[in-house]
């Protein structure tokens, strides 16, 4: 059997890099066994060496269009998308979706959670709770900007209240007390600042991509501005979670920064507002579903800078399980509490 040419792919400036690569190598061994595992890694080890050479010449491509981003170093690879790319502004949807759910008839209340109120149910049978001990949440308590209290009663509640949501599952006593109820609600609140690199983008036109590095930078123009706003993934390690605003970009930021992006040694870089995160520090997937113990407290927090590209699905499952009791449609089971519980983390890579 003969082998074709090796395949090269490299880079100007650099050592020639050669991958010997022969499709009908591995197409032809596929054809010869009869274990289906080895077919099928034969076919994405074919699948793979496509991918990589066309990866190869992509950069080539991004370098000839895109002069301005920088395509060596530390995490040179990457892929561009040419289309359905783009921004919106977060807080205008939100504004939206509040006035056409008062349109059809939901009542909004400015007031802050302070306690939930529980009835006892000795009917009730539950693995881990003693019998006779079991409590329901039927009331949830409110404070209004004249310190006045007031109460709701519900059948259902949904705890969708960004990085608060762990301090009002401890108000009805989840992760305060034993067995079901031992475990807290894992989401704390991460902060990250959005800085503004002063009249960069002049010099790169008008067809800036938003470019998202493999460190965890982001990229992007600010509209028709000059400036470009920069920013990084939330980091949650020992040695970042201590670090003033100016070590932080210093050491986080600026590197990757450079990096990437010709000519920003001196720029001009101005911080411009910080945004806040709701983190589900247990495996950094989000929390949607019913407490394994208040079975009538529906949670759906934990997802991030993603939570409002997920809105319109989460909203859909919540409202599919307190009319259903079940999804029907959008089956996302496997980001409920329970996984917590039983020390299942459901980690998703590359979330940027």
């Amino acid at each position: 059997m003969a082998l074709r040419p090796p395949v090269c792919a490299y880079r100007r400036g650099e050592t020639r890099r050669l991958f010997f690569c022969d499709a009908s190598l591995f197409t032809q061994l596929a054809r010869g066994c009869q274990s289906y595992s080895v077919k099928l890694n034969c076919a994405i080890m074919v699948f793979y060496v496509c991918i990589w050479f066309i990866c190869c010449l992509l950069v080539e491509l991004q370098n000839w269009q895109r002069p301005f981003c920088s395509s060596s170093g530390e995490g040179s690879n990457g892929c561009t998308g040419i289309e359905s790319e783009g921004t919106f502004n977060s807080l205008e949807l939100l504004k939206g979706l509040v006035n056409k759910a008062q349109a059809l008839g939901s009542v909004y209340i400015n007031a802050e959670v302070v306690g939930f109120e529980l009835e006892k149910q000795r009917d009730v049978l539950m693995e881990g709770v003693l019998p006779g001990s079991f409590e329901r949440i039927n009331k949830v308590i409110y404070k209004t900007p004249d310190n006045e209290e007031h109460s709701i009663k519900f059948a259902a509640c949904v705890l969708a209240a960004g990085d608060n949501s762990g301090n009002i599952a401890q108000l009805a006593k989840i992760g305060t007390c034993e067995g079901l109820l031992s475990i807290p609600l894992p989401i704390e609140k991460r902060e990250y600042n959005v800085y503004s690199i002063k009249d960069k983008a002049k010099d790169m036109g008008l067809k800036v991509p938003i470019v998202t590095d493999t460190s965890g930078l982001w990229l992007q123009r600010n509209g028709l501005d000059s400036n470009l706003l920069c920013g990084h993934v939330p980091l949650v390690t020992e040695e970042t979670k201590d670090l003033s605003g100016e070590e932080y970009y210093a050491n986080v930021i600026k590197p990757p920064l450079i990096n990437r992006i010709q000519n920003c040694e001196n720029a001009e870089v101005t911080l411009l507002t910080m945004e806040k995160q709701d983190i589900n520090t247990f495996d950094y997937s989000g929390i949607i579903g019913p407490h394994p113990y208040h079975n009538n407290l529906y949670i759906a927090t934990g997802f991030g800078k993603q939570g409002c590209l997920h809105a319109p699905g989460i909203g859909r499952a919540i409202a599919e399980l307190i009319v259903d009791s079940q999804y029907s449609k959008i089956d996302l089971s496997r980001l409920c509490f329970d996984r917590i519980l039983m020390n299942e983390p459901l980690v998703e890579f590359n979330i940027y």
